[in-house]
């Protein structure tokens, strides 16, 4: 693609990965794009299965919007199996109303990589993303790839000619997500909440809240 490249954090001496750098902690790498007056950053996490962007206007590009803008591609091409996508209780009410524009079907799990990864091995589902950057495209990999998913975003900046800041596919919903620690949680109570929230979320038609239960720990995710 013939970029110029302006690396930072780039210089691991095995104790400083992540450290006030990469894909949790993104100040610096905003500072350098507009500083910089790059098109794009990226960042990526220690071990590389997490990828967290930013425009050229210093705005961050989450998971949620990697999918916003790739699944809509992904669904307008033709190469979206199943037409849907595999997102978490934790994605953006945004994405979902983003894809729904497209007709593209948002199918949510529980939060993190196994229960993403055993939604699309049962349904063949080709794309799956999370908030916090960690985006599978299994015509590429079978597992999550920071890399691969910036070179895509890439490849369709190169291909329209447009900016990241224009690319940008979703309108993202105000959003809370807090954890309510407990003292001790209890199974049967978990289960009840989680349907009646996901009967207050089929309801809803501008968002939704729901309480999903932990070990010790209740996320709640407060969307409107």
């Amino acid at each position: 693609m013939g970029p110029r490249v302006v690396a930072i954090g780039a210089e691991p001496d095995g104790k400083n990965i992540n450290l006030n750098c990469g894909a949790v902690h993104l100040d610096a790498i905003r500072q350098t794009v507009l500083r910089e007056h790059c098109n794009v950053g990226i960042a990526l996490d220690g071990d590389g299965d997490r990828v967290m962007l930013i425009d050229e206007r210093g705005e961050v590009f989450d998971g949620d919007d990697v999918m916003a803008l790739l699944g809509r591609k992904l669904a307008a091409e033709g190469r979206l199996h199943g037409n849907a996508v595999v997102g978490t209780v934790m994605s953006n009410f945004g994405l979902e109303l983003a894809l729904r524009d497209a007709g593209v079907r948002l199918i949510r799990t529980e939060v993190g990589d196994p229960a993403v990864a055993r939604e699309m091995r049962l349904n063949s589902y080709t794309s799956a993303a999370e908030q916090s950057g960690h985006v599978i495209f299994m015509d590429h990999s079978t597992t999550g790839d920071g890399l691969i998913s910036a070179l895509l975003v890439l490849a369709h900046l190169a291909d329209s000619g447009r900016t990241l800041g224009e690319l940008r596919a979703m309108r993202r919903v105000p959003q809370v997500l807090e954890n309510v620690r407990v003292k001790k949680p209890r199974p049967a109570d978990r289960h009840a909440r989680r349907s009646t929230n996901d009967r207050r979320r089929r309801e809803a038609t501008r968002g939704y809240w729901q309480t999903v239960g932990g070990d010790t720990q209740a996320p709640r995710c407060s969307r409107a």
